[in-house]
């Protein structure tokens, strides 16, 4: 029946998901999370690669706070989704589509205002649909008429989650990394 919850509802139910700005608090658990991140990706994990990535976040993260305190909008947020104390993954707003202020090997470009990646012990539980779901109210509130959200055009799971938001297709393009696919979500 249309009317029965989905699997990942089922697991978003057992799930305490919250959208959370970085903070130290979970330094342990982002730094796992970040590990298991590279691991799956195939790529060997370099010497103080780990702590490279928290001092950026945090640094980021610092910046953010600097000119939110000033009262002007900040080119880019990132969230983490924490499940009872677990980083589970981490989603990005970018004001403009084309910027992604840290441009390295944890977040590579790739156009759109919306990126995000999950954890892989937490994929296929819904969190990219939770995340995804909280930061397009995050951009209504800011003003957003549209986002806008690439991803590779292999990544079915992640397509099905961009389409379950009301995402719909654009273009496709490609990069040093592939063929990806761009999709917009219209806000009402």
């Amino acid at each position: 029946m249309d009317d029965e919850p989905t699997q990942n509802e089922n697991s978003l139910e057992r799930l305490k998901l919250q959208l959370v700005e970085p903070d130290e608090t979970y330094k342990d658990t982002f730094l796992s999370g970040e590990r298991e991140i590279i691991e799956a990706s195939g790529r060997k994990l370099e010497q103080g690669e780990l702590e490279k990535v928290w001092r950026d976040v945090m640094f980021q993260q610092s910046l953010i706070n600097i000119v939110t305190e000033k009262g002007t909008q900040p080119k880019q947020n990132e969230y983490w989704c924490i499940n009872d104390g677990q980083y589970t993954g981490r989603i990005q707003l970018r004001q403009d589509e084309y910027t992604n202020l840290l441009v390295d090997e944890r977040t590579r470009f790739m156009s759109g205002n919306v990126g995000y990646v999950v954890v892989p012990s937490y994929r296929r539980k819904g969190i990219a649909s939770f995340m995804l779901k909280e930061i397009i109210q995050k951009a209504k509130e800011k003003g957003f008429k549209i986002v806008t959200i690439g991803c590779e055009s292999d990544n079915f799971a992640s397509i099905g989650v961009i389409e379950k938001a009301g995402g719909k297709y654009v273009d496709s393009f490609v990069d040093k990394s592939g063929t990806s696919n761009k999709y917009k979500i219209e806000l009402e």
